[in-house]
């Protein structure tokens, strides 16, 4: 693949070629389309300020992304009947008994209070958080405050989705 052009843009085969070796194929976006691009017309946008429990476009992008790939490529099947929830795109497998416990013992807990719970006491959400961080952002390190606060935001996220599709 040849470097970049300074004032040359690729032609669509480099293009195709290219995303074909970074992404393994797929639908080639239309131009200046990319991470932290605005669609079609190549301006940038402003990157948005992240709060503490907000969690960027690029990552998001790429949580979906590893999930097609560990999905298509990796053939994976939970080991135990498992509740499908979708969180912005990323389908997630969560085991039954995550759900029944949302269903039985948290059923007087209002919203906020069943995420809190499922955060704390859930060890299949703190290992699956982990082990999505580690392959979806490896460039954190694990036990470091920015790693820490990836992982806790992306199991709201998912403990959020639960609650609000299995027992709100």
């Amino acid at each position: 693949m040849p470097e970049r052009r300074a004032g040359t843009p690729r032609t669509d085969e480099e293009r195709k070629e290219e995303h074909k070796r970074k992404y393994g194929g797929g639908e080639l976006p239309l131009r200046g389309t990319g991470l932290g691009l605005k669609g079609g017309k190549g301006k940038m946008r402003e990157e948005k300020k992240m709060g503490e429990d907000e969690v960027s476009d690029t990552c998001l992008a790429a949580l979906r992304a590893a999930s097609e790939v560990i999905s298509d490529k990796c053939k994976f099947t939970p080991p135990t009947p498992a509740k499908a929830i979708e969180i912005e795109g990323v389908k997630i497998e969560a085991p039954s008994a995550e759900v029944e416990k949302l269903k039985g013992q948290y059923h007087e807990l209002t919203f906020e209070e069943k995420v809190e719970k499922m955060e704390e006491e859930s060890e299949w959400l703190r290992n699956m958080s982990t082990g999505w961080i580690k392959k979806v952002l490896p460039f954190y390190e694990p036990g470091t405050a920015e790693f820490e606060k990836a992982r806790k935001a992306f199991a709201h996220s998912v403990a959020e989705g639960m609650v609000a599709k299995y027992a709100a």
